[in-house]
């Protein structure tokens, strides 16, 4: 999973590109580097993770619900008379 770098913003640290993420502004949560964030970094980290597996299980939600309302219909429809 990729997330932003907590070092720079978008690649860039004052000028100079960011040695943690190589200057391309994301970080992956495998990557050797990531053991080097630091609390407070990591905080922020883990809230964009959080959210990102928050969106998906909401979106899973969603998906759930629409196919319960198919699932009602079906169940409406070979109920009929």
């Amino acid at each position: 999973m990729l997330v932003d770098c907590p070092f720079c913003i978008d690649g860039d640290v004052e000028g100079v590109t960011c040695t943690v993420c190589s200057g391309n502004g994301e970080l992956s949560l495998t990557d050797e580097a990531f053991k080097y964030v630091r609390a407070a970094q990591r905080r922020v980290v883990e809230g964009q993770v959080w959210a990102e597996m928050l969106d998906k299980l909401d979106n899973i939600l969603d998906k759930c619900n629409d196919i319960f309302d198919k699932c009602n219909d079906i169940f409406e429809k070979v109920n009929e008379p």
